[in-house]
């Protein structure tokens, strides 16, 4: 996903993902334990241009041990944020709920 953020209210990238793989996963999960509002804009558009693989990608899919790296490094990062918002005294779970699986049943309000 791409996100758009004020500069002023973004919180930085976490500087221990270096290389590739998860850095805009954690982003958007640290986002969502901070209470992010999170939208789809109907009418705009983004194009990704199709770009080689980095050297960093090219590493990472070659290594096993670097995935494990990673997604130990990931859930490290996941529980730091779920600590330090016990702390502070917020909640300790996501406070911005993920989008129904599809063909997952939603309730409807009713209209009066």
């Amino acid at each position: 996903p791409y996100l758009v953020l004020r500069r002023d209210e973004a919180p930085e990238f976490d500087e221990h993902f270096v290389g590739y793989g998860k850095n805009k996963i954690e982003y958007v999960t640290r986002l969502r334990y901070l209470g992010f509002s999170f939208a789809v804009l109907p009418i705009g558009f983004v194009c990704h241009l199709p770009h080689p693989i980095s050297r960093d990608k090219a590493r990472w899919l070659g290594e096993k041990r670097g995935h494990r790296d990673v997604d130990q490094l990931y859930k490290k990062a996941i529980a730091d944020i779920q600590k330090r918002l016990a702390a502070d005294d917020a909640l300790p779970n996501n406070r911005t709920w993920l989008c129904p699986k599809p063909g997952g049943r939603r309730r409807r309000r009713r209209r009066r």
